[in-house]
């Protein structure tokens, strides 16, 4: 599961990157980080999108131990 999900940050589509880094970074996946990097810009429209909110706290979070 974890690998089809991370094949997906590679896809055109925002909403579809977004879902499978979300879904990596909730499952703590060692290529989180990696995942994160591949999302991009955040289109406008996004900027309030529960899945972007949960990657954020995974990010604030690995900046502090």
């Amino acid at each position: 599961m974890d690998d089809a999900l991370f094949s997906l940050t590679g896809s055109e589509d925002f909403t579809t990157r977004l879902s499978a880094v979300c879904g990596l970074v909730l499952r703590k996946d060692t290529r989180a980080a990696e995942a994160v990097a591949r999302l991009g810009a955040v289109p406008p429209g996004h900027e309030d999108d529960h899945r972007l909110h949960a990657i954020w706290r995974w990010e604030w979070s690995q900046d502090r131990p």
